[in-house]
């Protein structure tokens, strides 16, 4: 009986009183919400996949937090799959593949999903403010003899 009598002396906790939540513990925020992304990278000239081109991701606005970049490779389908951009930010793409032009372009991630695709072009011929410096003389001409462009009327 005396057991008994020990335990309705404890003093019981009020369910009413306040606590202070702010300084226990620390905060939680959830990670941003991601997008998936899907680049596919082709040929422009015959609409091949191009296998193996890396493929660049540069977060420019919109997260303070994930600043840096992301590099992926394209599969044997010319497509490279990335899910850890966060939703609402600005990211510039970038694709560099051997023989081909480099591709660069922004864009707004402002969905859950999102599809590019990306035709790389074949390197274009250099220009060179030194040729055809003097009107009057003949156009270059390349390996197999052709001209760049007609002869000058006579």
């Amino acid at each position: 009986m005396c057991l008994s009598a020990g335990v309705l002396a404890r003093p019981a906790v009020s369910q009413d009183s306040p606590r202070d939540s702010s300084s226990r513990g620390r905060k939680y925020t959830p990670p941003p919400d991601t997008a998936k992304i899907s680049v596919k990278v082709m040929k422009e000239t015959n609409g091949k996949p191009v296998e193996h081109a890396a493929v660049i991701f540069h977060i420019l606005q919109g997260s303070e937090k994930n600043k840096g970049n992301m590099e992926l490779k394209t599969n044997d389908e010319g497509t490279a799959l990335i899910d850890v951009i966060p939703i609402g930010v600005t990211v510039r793409l970038q694709v560099i593949a051997s023989g081909f032009q480099t591709f660069g372009d922004d864009y707004k991630i402002d969905a859950g999903t999102k599809e590019i695709v990306v035709k790389l072009k074949r390197p274009a011929r250099q220009y060179s403010t030194y040729e055809h410096a003097d009107a009057g003389a003949a156009p270059a001409a390349d390996s197999a003899g052709k001209t760049d462009s007609p002869a000058p009327p006579k």
